[in-house]
């Protein structure tokens, strides 16, 4: 499943951003603990990414298979959806939908 996440990855980012990608700021594997979630610690983080981008005049992009309405909250838009194992015979569970999402900096807006 995991090679049929990166490729599939690896399609939509390059759909919804082309060659711009390599100008944009990626998050990358953000997760909390379950029993520190709902403190602010990730949106922390996420926030202080975005300044960072910001700062430097660059749009942020990730890839997330459940948790794109955090990150709507935090001004980020869905630039793409897929589904992993949904032609896969070797998955037996229901197919993972996969979300791009990103958004744009103060500085392109």
């Amino acid at each position: 499943r995991w090679k049929e996440f990166g490729a599939k990855a690896r399609e939509l980012v390059s759909a919804a951003f082309g060659e711009k990608v390599a100008d944009m700021m990626e998050i990358q594997v953000l997760a909390t603990d379950p029993d520190a979630q709902g403190r602010g610690y990730a949106s922390a983080l996420v926030k202080y990414v975005l300044r960072q981008s910001d700062a430097d005049g660059r749009d942020t992009w990730l890839v997330t298979s459940d948790a794109y309405t955090f990150y709507q909250r935090l001004g980020f838009s869905v630039v793409g959806t897929t589904y992993i194992g949904s032609n896969n015979p070797a998955w037996d569970r229901d197919p993972v939908p996969m979300y791009v999402v990103s958004v744009t900096s103060v500085w392109s807006r």
